[in-house]
């Protein structure tokens, strides 16, 4: 879990009122910026994509999640995250939550 910092910054401000683990148990992917300065540049009317998370979600856990942001004028920025996951955590987020993920693993046995 990375701690907000000066050198961290979360992709979302309110998310940060409760620490990285509960999210991915709830199966929130918690994102950090690379640059904290990328967090002025997202405004509340952009659209936001994730690019590269379908690797992660497959097992490359070196890859990286940029966010595309597309503003109302048509500009489109990428920003670089950065995120602490391990294979378990995907497995958590891939089924919604980690209580999701202990059914399916007690259902199959």
């Amino acid at each position: 879990m990375l701690p907000h910092s000066d050198q961290w910054r979360p992709v979302s401000i309110g998310l940060l009122l409760m620490s990285a683990k509960p999210k991915q148990k709830q199966g929130i992917l918690p994102l950090w910026f690379v640059d904290e300065a990328d967090y002025s540049r997202i405004s509340a009317m952009d659209d936001v994509e994730t690019v590269g998370l379908a690797n992660i979600l497959n097992g490359d856990l070196d890859a990286q999640v940029t966010l595309r942001v597309t503003k109302s004028s048509g500009e489109t920025l990428e920003i670089p995250t950065k995120h602490t996951l391990s294979a378990d955590q995907v497995s958590w987020i891939k089924h919604g939550s980690a209580l999701n993920y202990i059914a399916t693993v007690k259902n199959a046995a």
